[in-house]
């Protein structure tokens, strides 16, 4: 269901319970177009509290939305470097960096996915590859 969504270039974030999602409080959150990614939508990330986005595009850009306060992007990079993701499939973005090899053309690395404990991420390539790597890799190779 997120892929429907993502497709459309706009998140719809709902509030669930225990028989499923349900539209309360509902909002949208356009992360495709004039303030978000001008290309297609590859990877999001959810932060612990879920007041943040994280979310890669087909052309290999990083962006941080501010969902409680009305879905903003969040234009100062830098003050995301250190938030805790409650999720991490996103293959860009500053704790795992390192997973890239050298050379690499921003195509190689096609999943990711942080262990629930947070201590390893598995990586898959193009190369029929499944790469493990202690969490954080923020060190290039």
């Amino acid at each position: 269901m997120l892929h429907n969504y993502l497709s459309k270039a706009r998140l719809h974030i709902l509030d669930g319970d225990q028989q499923g999602a349900h539209a309360v409080n509902h909002e949208q959150c356009a992360v495709y177009g004039r303030e978000g990614h001008s290309s297609y939508i590859t990877h999001l990330d959810w932060s612990p509290d879920t007041n943040f986005i994280m979310s890669n595009s087909g052309d290999y850009e990083i962006l941080y939305w501010d969902i409680q306060n009305g879905c903003k992007l969040i234009r100062n990079r830098s003050e995301c470097r250190d938030m805790e993701w409650y999720t991490y499939t996103c293959v860009l973005g500053f704790h795992v960096f390192g997973v890239w090899p050298e050379g690499s053309d921003g195509t190689d690395i096609n999943a990711l996915c942080r262990s629930h404990n947070k201590k390893v991420v598995a990586v898959a390539d193009d190369f029929c590859k499944v790469h493990i790597f202690l969490y954080p890799i923020s060190k290039p190779k």
